[in-house]
This record gives C-alpha cells, sequence and structure tokens, in this order.
C-alpha cells in the first residue's frame, strides 16, 4: 500500500489540515509504522523503513510543534541532541495555558496568527510526557476544571483574556490528557 500511494512523494494534508505538504511528524508515525510491522511480519524491506527515516531525518530540525509529538511518539527517531534543541526551543515558548506558536508559523497560511493566535493546551501535555514537567500537566488540570473540558488551545482575545478556542472540547487533547 505505502508503495502503492508513495506518501514521500504525494502531498497530503498529512497532520495539519491547513495546507498540502507533509510535516515530520508524518513521517515520524509512517517509520514507526514500518518498524512495528516489521517486528511482526517476515521481509519487511529494511530500505523502506530506511527512506522514511532518512527523510525524516532531512527535516529535522524543523521549526514547529510537531517535533514534540515526534518526542512522544517514538524518541528513537531523535538524536539527543536535536531532542535538548526541542525542549529549548519549545521551553522558550511556553507560557502560562500552553506552548505557544512561534514566528514564522504560518498555520492556516495566514503569518499573523504566530502574533495572535493560541497557545496550544497539548504543548503543556506533550513537554509533561516527555519531559516529566509535572508543573506543566497540573496547570492543564485546573484549565480542565475551570472549563470542563480540554481545550486545543487558549486564545488571547481583545480583552487580553485567554479563554479556550471554538475548538473545544477537542477529543485528541482530551485523549492526551487522559493518558
Amino acid at each position: 500500500y505505502l508503495r502503492g500511494i508513495n506518501p514521500l512523494e504525494t502531498p497530503c494534508f498529512d497532520l495539519w489540515e491547513h495546507s498540502h505538504g507533509m510535516h515530520s511528524y508524518t513521517l515520524a508515525t509512517v517509520a514507526k509504522a514500518y518498524k512495528s510491522f516489521s517486528e511482526n511480519v517476515e521481509n519487511v524491506p529494511e530500505e523502506d523503513i530506511e527512506l522514511y527515516e532518512q527523510k525524516l531525518e532531512g527535516m529535522l530540525p524543523e521549526k514547529n510543534l510537531s517535533n514534540l509529538l515526534i518526542l512522544y511518539l517514538d524518541p528513537d527517531l531523535v538524536d539527543e541532541e536535536l531532542e535538548k534543541e526541542i525542549l529549548q526551543e519549545t521551553s522558550r515558548l511556553t507560557g502560562e495555558h500552553g506552548v505557544e506558536r512561534w514566528k514564522g508559523d504560518d498555520w492556516s497560511g495566514i503569518d499573523w496568527t504566530a502574533d495572535t493566535e493560541p497557545e496550544w493546551n497539548m504543548g503543556h501535555l506533550l513537554r509533561y510526557l516527555v519531559n516529566d514537567e509535572t508543573e506543566l500537566f497540573e496547570r492543564q488540570a485546573e484549565i480542565k476544571q475551570e472549563y470542563g473540558a480540554m481545550p486545543e488551545s487558549m486564545v488571547r482575545y481583545g480583552d487580553g483574556e485567554y479563554r479556550p478556542n471554538v475548538n473545544t472540547p477537542l477529543l485528541w487533547t482530551e485523549a492526551l490528557y487522559t493518558e
């Protein structure tokens, strides 16, 4: 199937819905799936796994939050130096409600979102799972209790106050919180 659709060459909406392309997290997911499959099935070509890992290496380090997802999904795909860089970058962007977007992030194809878009609650949860930052999880527990659901992100509105965005509740944020 993977050879038939050739995901290394086929643009897709992959992890984020905003544009065609491919993110490092997508490649990491496929590489991990291939590895898992090869542990239980004979004759999975090693070069197929290597293709994804090589493409992933070429994309890292991307300046994006999907690198936290990679550290969570399969830390072995990231070397120690890159893991440290990812944690430093996201630490710099960590706010009270989550991990902020970075300058140049073009979510939805609009640069201005880097200034006005939210602090991503999943960033706190992933940093907790990857780096055992208990205080970040505790902050998310407070947010969940206050709003009754786990937001995708907290947006700073015109009054300067942060409130959950319209994607609240969001199943994958709830699932990550539960985990």
